[in-house]
């Protein structure tokens, strides 16, 4: 017998073989007897009994799961004793609830909350006078009420933020670090060594740093990444911008139980008035913050040492920046009518040495930004406000409610010269001359609004200036592009 002819007998007989086994397999499947129930023999397609046969696509989220590999763990991490309670909460709520939570990271949180529970009992905010700080803009008095909460309430709180909105367990684990070790650098000890390093999301990732257990993880220098630029912009990375998110989300929260609890426990004081500031001296005075209570700015604060008194902005404008453009954002509580309301009595008012708006013969009105922050907030309701007071500390969230608040005011009220702005951004760079023919210093941004859109004449406006004003401020005209 050839070769030939033995592939071929062998190939039929091992066909036939198959054939007969799919004969019986089928047969038995035949015999079996259908699900009954009280309505008859149940029938359901395939695809209803088995996702998998139908080459459906899993998720990524779904599957990810099956990947962690419990097997890391050769060491099992016992739960740590915790002298606070909500701590000890939190790791039975969180940790141990998810199991992706093992080995090495899973140490790591240990590490971390067991130096919260020794020494985050400090503020949950901080100053630092010799670095720009995110926390520098708080306000005297928001500064004071968010410096009651304890820097391990507010941690845990973020963390378990994170923990929630990650949408991904694989990521949980980071989550939690991340959310875990963002403020570490505002204890006292790290924060006052530290100074010379820079604001407190960079201490954190130094304090971080020095934590074995944190420098065991393989991706430690990312986790320090995302926590030292949570606090920029526009983070790149998107743990980053969740870190961002879940922590002015936890700052709006805490706002606005300290401004219920602030209201509950006593009379505001009344703040100055547009009429009683016109009547303050021209030198800077630095306000007195009402007590116990939370109030907007409605002008900038004084300028600082060395700054010149006659700078209407009171400070240096944030500039524009081309890597970050404003975003429109939802505004449902946007009331045009009220926010020109709560801005016409300041315009050409001086308040301690500062003016917010001031009009020019040509019918318009430049309007500061931080005034148009303070009308915001003067004419917000409790929850609102406590999002705009939570936005003094991220720079983005501010440019991007300004500049949406901006536009619909054009849109709806055609109250803006909206011919003179960038359709990218709120203000436009202005050449403010003194009494003196001298120009302001820097480079100012105003935001041109319209007189009409206050229902007063330009020559009405006119009639309003003092002879203070009138030396602060001799002319306002738009900056052109010069080739």
């Amino acid at each position: 017998m050839n070769a030939d002819a033995y592939l071929w007998i062998t190939g039929t007989g091992l066909a036939m073989t198959g054939g007969a086994c799919l004969w019986l397999f089928l047969g038995n499947k035949k015999e079996e007897k259908p699900t009954v129930t009280a309505q008859g023999p149940e029938r359901k397609l395939l695809s209803e009994a088995s996702d998998l046969w139908t080459e459906k696509v899993l998720p990524l989220s779904k599957a990810s799961v099956l990947w962690v590999e419990e097997k890391q763990e050769k060491k099992a991490v016992p739960r740590p004793n915790f002298a606070k309670a909500e701590i000890t909460d939190f790791w039975c709520d969180i940790v141990e609830a998810h199991k992706s939570i093992i080995g090495a990271r899973k140490s790591a949180i240990a590490a971390i909350l067991k130096m919260l529970d020794k020494e985050g009992d400090c503020p949950s905010v901080v100053r630092n006078p010799k670095h720009p700080d995110a926390e520098n803009k708080f306000s005297e008095d928001v500064f004071s009420l968010l410096a009651t909460i304890p820097l391990w309430k507010h941690t845990l709180d973020v963390a378990r933020a994170m923990a929630q909105r990650v949408g991904t367990e694989t990521l949980v684990a980071d989550a939690v670090i991340s959310g875990l070790g963002h403020d570490l650098g505002k204890i006292p000890a790290y924060h006052e060594r530290g100074y010379s390093t820079g604001d407190h999301p960079q201490i954190s990732a130094i304090v971080l740093g020095g934590l074995a257990e944190f420098k065991a993880l393989t991706n430690y220098q990312e986790l320090e990444t995302i926590i030292r630029s949570h606090h920029h912009l526009a983070p790149s990375n998107a743990m980053a911008n969740l870190l961002k998110t879940c922590d002015q989300i936890v700052r709006n929260q805490e706002i606005a139980v300290k401004m219920r609890q602030a209201v509950e426990n006593g009379p505001q004081e009344p703040t100055v008035t547009p009429q009683q500031a016109e009547s303050q001296t021209s030198t800077p005075v630095p306000p007195t913050p009402p007590a116990a209570t939370v109030g907007p700015q409605t002008l900038p604060q004084p300028p600082t040492e060395g700054q010149q008194t006659d700078n209407p902005l009171g400070h240096k404008p944030p500039d524009k920046d081309p890597t970050h453009a404003p975003e429109r954002v939802p505004l449902p509580w946007f009331n045009p009518d009220s926010i020109l309301t709560e801005l016409k009595p300041w315009i050409n008012v001086v308040a301690q040495g500062k003016w917010g708006a001031v009009s020019m013969p040509d019918g318009l009105v430049y309007v500061n930004q931080d005034c148009l922050w303070g009308g915001l907030k003067k004419s917000a309701s409790d929850e609102v406000l406590a999002q705009l007071l939570a936005a003094d500390a991220d720079e983005a969230t501010k440019r991007s409610i300004l500049y949406t608040v901006v536009w619909q005011l054009s849109e709806q009220r055609n109250a803006i010269a909206a011919d003179m702005i960038d359709p990218n951004y709120y203000m436009i760079p202005v050449i403010i001359l003194t009494g003196t023919g001298k120009p302001i210093a820097g480079q100012p941004l105003l935001i041109p609004f319209r007189a009409e859109a206050f229902g007063m004449l330009p020559s009405d406006l006119e009639s309003l200036k003092s002879p203070n004003l009138r030396r602060m401020v001799k002319s306002i005209r738009p900056k052109r592009n010069e080739p």
